[in-house]
């Protein structure tokens, strides 16, 4: 694909928390400029791949498909360990990383 054409996919997050999405974004791996205003998140990384979230929309912008749909994914994986980490605090919930897969929590539930 010629460098000059650029794949972008937009992503509806309308029904997360908008701390949830910003956490998660920050949590991104190279990310080297980061902007934050109110209701506006930006995030470039490294390799060129541009992050933006306004109004409960994701908008990915990378010179490729995959890697478009990697960054789609890894975003969704940081919004899942958000979310799992705000209920475990919620519910003072133990919330471990399962040392065998990659990805993967164990939640531990307290007894009463």
């Amino acid at each position: 694909m010629p460098c000059f054409l650029t794949q972008r996919i937009t992503v509806d997050l309308s029904k997360v928390d908008p701390q949830f999405v910003t956490e998660a974004l920050a949590a991104l791996d190279n990310v080297t400029t980061q902007q934050l205003q109110a209701g506006y998140m930006y995030v470039q990384l490294a390799n060129g791949d541009t992050v933006t979230y306004r109004d409960g929309k994701l908008h990915i912008t990378s010179v490729s498909r995959a890697r478009t749909a990697e960054l789609e994914n890894a975003v969704k994986r940081n919004i899942s360990k958000v979310v799992l980490e705000a209920a475990a605090k919620k519910f003072r919930w133990q919330l471990k990383a399962d040392p065998k897969k990659q990805n993967e929590y164990v939640v531990e539930k307290r007894g009463f």
